[in-house]
């Protein structure tokens, strides 16, 4: 990859908004190529190179191979790139909120009996924090926390439980708005400095 980058032909980068993150716009720049990889020392089937560099001082280049067909728009590479994050706390929030590890099972039957209600429990609290009445939506565990108080009010009383989601909420959206204006601003500088350094390698120099 480091020769292809070095000696292949010239790429052209695109930057794009990947999507909205926890802390702001995810925003990276994006090329496209199609390569023929090597495999068992012989060329196999031609496939897309995505290239994703960072918008850092020092950029870091991550890389993709895909088999989509090549009318695959590059917008939907730039949306797949994006999906890693979802699907990695979709099973962190699984493990901690709904026992998703939590399964002693010995035979395949048990583990997809498990699993099977693991999913639901986790698509029940998934459907609740979608249709919170109120923006911004609940997290998993506020959603979690919220169910298992409705069902046994006991030491808490409900009132004081949405209380205190609202509580978190206010919270969370103060603390997001913040770090999403420092992104914002960090971006917008890092993008002046980028076309300063165009603007002063294109000039002419003085003999």
């Amino acid at each position: 990859m480091r020769d292809l980058l070095a000696h292949g032909p010239h790429l052209t980068w695109v930057r794009q908004t990947i999507k909205e993150g926890s802390k702001g716009p995810l925003v990276a720049e994006f090329a496209f190529l199609r390569v023929t990889p090597v495999r068992d020392m012989l060329p196999a089937s031609r496939v897309w190179l995505i290239l994703q560099r960072t918008l850092s001082p020092q950029p870091e280049i991550q890389f993709y191979l895909s088999n989509a067909p090549t009318t695959c728009p590059p917008r939907e590479f730039i949306r797949v790139s994006g999906l890693r994050w979802p699907v990695e706390t979709t099973l962190k929030e699984g493990k901690g909120q709904v026992g998703m590890a939590h399964n002693e099972t010995r035979t395949w039957l048990a583990w997809h009996h498990h699993l099977n209600h693991v999913l639901l429990a986790q698509l029940f609290l998934m459907h609740l924090r979608l249709h919170w009445p109120e923006r911004p939506a609940l997290t998993t565990a506020q959603a979690h926390l919220l169910i298992a108080q409705a069902i046994a009010e006991e030491a808490w009383p409900l009132r004081n439980v949405l209380a205190i989601l609202h509580y978190r909420q206010r919270r969370n959206y103060a603390a997001y708005r913040s770090h999403r204006k420092r992104t914002l601003k960090r971006q917008q500088q890092l993008s002046q400095s980028q076309k300063h350094k165009k603007r002063s390698s294109g000039s002419p120099k003085s003999p």
